[in-house]
């Protein structure tokens, strides 16, 4: 399941959570700003062991964040956190810490952060 928020109460978002890809477990969460701009993104593989990727697209340049957060809602690991142009992008999350060491099995919460708009999924973790 994928959640979005705005983080402003009177700034409202809608969620949309597209149909698997043909024989990929790819969920896409696609968030409109109140402009009507799309901000996309989703993680494949998951499951995963070594790696997975995260996908999101961008409607404009601007500040960006993707974070992991453990199934308790703690900081894992900051993917990004600058200035990004408008279009698609990647990110790899090799299931470290930000200190570098590895995190245990389980389910972590990834979620970009855009101009006070919010779209996260969830990955699981296998060892």
């Amino acid at each position: 399941m994928s959640i979005c928020t705005t983080g402003r109460a009177n700034y409202p978002a809608e969620m949309y959570i597209a149909k698997l890809s043909d024989g990929a477990d790819v969920a896409s969460l696609e968030t409109r700003t109140p402009a009507g701009e799309a901000l996309r993104i989703a993680s494949a593989p998951n499951p995963f062991r070594a790696a997975t990727q995260i996908r999101y697209v961008l409607p404009g340049s601007g500040h960006a964040r993707v974070t992991v957060f453990d199934a308790a809602g703690r900081h894992v690991r900051d993917l990004i956190d600058r200035h990004e142009s408008a279009g698609a992008h990647l990110v790899s999350w090799d299931g470290l810490d930000e200190e570098g060491s590895p995190v245990s099995a389980g389910v972590y919460a990834y979620r970009l952060s855009w101009k006070g708009v919010r779209g996260a999924g969830r990955v699981l973790l296998l060892k």
